[in-house]
């Protein structure tokens, strides 16, 4: 990550531990690809989109619905996922 800061010329990041190289990874995701519709789901994936979206109360809209294309056409999906 330094590597890449610095070829940027931006200084190094103070992160030592482990879940501090996380945050600074998903901060720096955030930064360089805010407009590419990736920080939902990277914010979902790392257990962060309560933290970080105030307005976010319910568990069961973290998952987007399954189609109902794909629930006829596969057999082993019996339903939705939770919420819809």
């Amino acid at each position: 990550m330094n590597q890449i800061r610095a070829r940027a010329g931006l200084p190094a990041t103070t992160a030592t531990t482990q879940d501090e190289l996380k945050a600074a990874i998903l901060k720096e995701r955030g930064i360089e690809l805010a407009f590419e519709g990736h920080r939902w789901f990277d914010l979902v994936r790392n257990g962060e989109a309560f933290n970080e979206i105030e307005s976010l109360t319910n568990p069961d809209r973290l998952l987007l619905p399954i189609s109902q294309r794909e629930i006829i056409l596969n057999e082993n999906i019996n339903s939705n996922n939770p919420g819809y």
